[in-house]
């Protein structure tokens, strides 16, 4: 069967376009897995209709001062090397992310060949 890994976060405006590509991926024959926050809305939303969830850490990127924005890169940093222990557990053929937070670790930390649905 074919895999596909799907990867957003941070608002349901970045997975409910996720979500809406889910029948139309299942109908093509793909096995659906997603990456996204530990406990972001994406995991809520993804786990209900029942597709396979992996959490990644994941950081922030504020445009004002706040003392996170000192350790939200070292969670980038872990939430890549999260996403490609996650990569192997479920291997596939295609990676397909969104733009926010979960792309960076999840996107970059995947083996796979990778589509965006936004622009750079």
């Amino acid at each position: 069967m074919k895999r596909i890994v799907l990867t957003g976060g941070g608002t349901a405006g970045h997975v409910t376009p996720n979500i809406a590509l889910i029948p139309h991926l299942q109908t093509l024959g793909y096995e659906i897995h997603y990456i996204g926050s530990y406990d972001g809305i994406e995991k809520r939303l993804i786990e209900e209709i029942g597709i396979p969830y992996d959490g990644i850490s994941s950081g922030k990127l504020r445009r004002y001062f706040d003392l996170k924005n000192f350790s939200d890169p070292f969670r980038v940093v872990k939430g890549y090397f999260e996403a490609r222990k996650n990569s192997e557990k479920a291997p596939s053929g295609h990676h397909l992310f969104k733009r926010r937070f979960c792309r960076c670790p999840g996107g970059t930390g995947s083996k796979k060949p990778l589509y965006s649905s936004d622009y750079p």
